[in-house]
């Protein structure tokens, strides 16, 4: 079972590279975090989370990346997260 999660891990890691902060804090907080997405967004907005940036510009833009931040969810919590890509069978 964990050798297909695995492989489906890897398959949606290489379709999209970055999810939003709302998939992030819910990935988060299935995994323990308690944590609201805009409290994720002020992290990343004062550099505390190294899996993500904000761009500055007529408004705040997040981008957080997948593979960034599937590793530092694992050394935080020792899990990998289960992305759900859309166009997923």
């Amino acid at each position: 079972m964990r050798c297909i999660r695995l492989k489906r891990w890897v398959l949606i890691m290489k379709t999209k590279a970055t999810i939003t902060t709302e998939e992030a804090a819910s990935l988060m907080r299935a995994a323990g975090i308690q944590i609201e997405t805009v409290t994720l967004r002020d992290g990343i907005e004062q550099g505390v989370f190294p899996f993500a940036v904000c761009i500055e510009r007529s408004r705040k833009v997040f981008i957080v990346f997948k593979k960034k931040f599937s590793e530092w969810l694992f050394d935080v919590c020792g899990q990998v997260p289960e992305f759900n890509d859309e166009g997923e069978d």
